[in-house]
């Protein structure tokens, strides 16, 4: 066993240990925490004194002091620091950047704290992360990744303080340089470029000339791996144009993008163009990745949570390529990790970090105990219990995530909402379940994100007999007509002709036809009215990101919104619709089997 072997054992057996005794950990976290902090304005003002508690009950102190909050409490005081206030507000180290989130459904992200503490856990995290992936793909020291990574753009408050996604903070930072875990195909220059689609084709360019020492492909959401693929599909032809003439595409206008990739292009290599060119024309897509990049071992992005819709198209592209599920990391801060890199997507748990932060979790539970099996999966039809510790959790349970962190979070409502799949030791395992305010609702129904996907992904099923396939989907409660209704957005990988109106009219009728109970029982009354589906022109997702990226988000953060309120990114949708359907009215033996249950509710 050489140094690093030793190295990477001793924190295995560290991680053993604690998730053994998850209780003890969390306690001494939260004593860590307070210590830190000890005297801050947020503190004080909720009557909370670190001096007046001893370690063994700082717990229940802290709890009978500090309320349960979300953003909307701390707002003001993130205002104060991007405004320039220095002060001990939320933490007494120093605020070094503000983060902003990826959450894009209301079209603002939030700004949340970061200070060097909150870097070194994350920083320590991805290294215990990258000793759990090793296990069942082990790579070199630094291996060669094919990243669709982005830096974005970071902007910089009044105060002189940088803001921006997590990635972009640290894309743009002298960490970037000075702690690199990989070596990119890329120079940076493309990953510093501001233009997105010119970043993504030089990033294939410079990806395709160094297949041959590729280890693994990434990209933060397998949103932006699959955005990557789609524009493989439709310029491949320039792309071996390229390199087999050693010169960039017009399409390329940044200076620097040009000059960098210019490098990797000379001298012109037409015997690899013409290998690329084959894989290509081959009659199907399926299997590129692992045709074109034939030293990768595995893809590694996020297929959890909001992504997962897009692992069935990953999948189709990667062939016997294994995916691997990014860790759960969220832009307050590392969650857990994902120890099984043979998971699948509908199967990865995470084992919650007891040394990353302070942990509780709000129980949901049922407020209906007759409900049917389609009602039990939607998360607003429960009722919150008080929280729980990271060691209370209950094995099936559904939780929202509430969070204290060294950064200056106190007690915060995640939004996520997670199931307890497992333990690992003593310690939970967790999955993803959806985000809590990603609901669609337009009288008594509610919706969630895990129903929203489960129902989608039923209806774009009689897509494949029309050899069409579901690309990107979102929605929104519209109140403007009179009842209000579910309106769904799809967008189609292919730009073929539109949906034949009969296909178009069945994926409708089985949308509507598959919520939960008091969905049904609204259409039934006609307190809902009939359900719209929407095929929108290709690249109008697209023009969401763009718009996202413009108010501060980040290429390779940005998710789609499962459920969009913001009128900006609606405007956006409804100018792309090319094809619009509404559900019929619902056959007579459907709305007699629902009008009994109405009439006794």
């Amino acid at each position: 066993m050489d140094a690093s072997d030793d190295v990477d054992h001793q924190k295995l057996v560290g991680f053993e240990k604690m998730t053994q005794n998850p209780a003890e950990m969390q306690a001494q976290v939260l004593a860590d925490i307070l210590r830190l902090n000890a005297g801050v304005e947020y503190l004080a003002r909720c009557g909370f004194s670190s001096s007046s508690s001893s370690d063994s009950d700082v717990v229940a102190s802290f709890k009978a002091h500090v309320p349960v909050v979300s953003y909307e409490a701390i707002e003001d005081d993130l205002q104060r620091i991007a405004d320039g206030d220095r002060g001990p507000i939320l933490t007494a180290q120093p605020v070094i950047s503000l983060t902003l989130s990826s959450g894009t459904t209301a079209g603002r992200p939030k700004m949340l704290p970061s200070t060097e503490k909150s870097r070194q856990i994350i920083h320590s995290s991805f290294q215990l992360s990258s000793i759990f992936r090793k296990r069942f793909f082990p790579t070199k020291a630094f291996p060669t990744v094919l990243s669709f990574v982005y830096a974005g753009k970071q902007f910089e408050t009044k105060s002189g303080l940088k803001l921006g996604s997590g990635s972009t903070n640290f894309f743009r930072s002298e960490a970037f340089k000075k702690s690199r875990r990989f070596t990119y195909t890329s120079p940076d220059e493309i990953i510093l470029g501001y233009d997105v689609r010119e970043s993504m084709y030089c990033h294939l360019v410079c990806g395709l000339i160094r297949r041959d020492n590729v280890e693994f492909i990434s990209s933060t959401f397998a949103f932006g791996l699959i955005e990557a693929l789609r524009m493989l599909e439709e310029a491949w032809q320039e792309i071996c144009a390229d390199i087999r003439n050693g010169v960039l595409s017009t399409r390329i206008k940044d200076a620097e993008l040009r000059s960098s990739v210019q490098n990797f292009l000379n001298p012109a290599n037409p015997e690899l163009a013409e290998i690329i060119e084959k894989e290509c024309r081959a009659q199907s897509w399926a299997g590129i990745l692992e045709r074109l990049w034939p030293t990768a071992k595995f893809v590694f992005t996020v297929v959890t949570g909001a992504m997962l819709p897009y692992a069935p198209a990953l999948r189709d592209y990667a062939g016997n390529l294994p995916i691997v599920g990014i860790d759960y990391v969220a832009s307050e801060g590392f969650i857990g990790y994902n120890s099984d890199a043979n998971a699948s997507a509908e199967d990865i748990s995470f084992i919650v970090g007891p040394n990353l932060a302070y942990f509780e979790f709000i129980p949901l539970q049922k407020n209906d105990q007759n409900v049917d099996l389609f009602e039990s999966l939607t998360t607003a039809n429960y009722i919150e219990d008080d929280p729980v510790g990271l060691a209370e959790v209950r094995l099936g349970g559904l939780y929202e995530i509430v969070l204290t962190t060294f950064s200056g979070l106190y007690r915060y409502r995640l939004g996520d909402i997670v199931k307890v799949t497992g333990f690992h030791n003593a310690t939970p395992q967790i999955a993803v379940y959806g985000r809590k305010n990603s609901i669609l609702s337009v009288n008594t129904d509610k919706t969630d994100e895990q129903e929203l996907r489960q129902v989608v992904t039923k209806a774009a099923m009689v897509l494949k007999e029309v050899d069409m396939k579901l690309a990107h989907f979102t929605s929104s409660a519209d109140r403007s007509s009179r009842p209000g209704h579910y309106a769904l957005f799809w967008e189609l990988q292919e730009s073929k002709d539109n949906v034949p109106s009969d296909v178009l009219q069945r994926c409708s009728s089985i949308l509507d036809t598959s919520f939960n109970n008091p969905y049904m029982r609204g259409r039934a009354a006609e307190t809902i009215g009939p359900l719209e589906l929407c095929i929108v022109r290709k690249d109008t997702f697209g023009l969401m990101r763009d718009y996202a990226l413009s108010r501060g988000a980040a290429a390779d953060q940005y998710k789609t919104p499962s459920c969009i309120t913001s009128p900006e990114l609606l405007s956006i949708l409804r100018k792309g619709v090319v094809q619009t359907c509404f559900s019929p009215k619902f056959p007579e033996p459907v709305l007699a089997s629902w009008k009994p249950e109405m009439a006794s509710s």
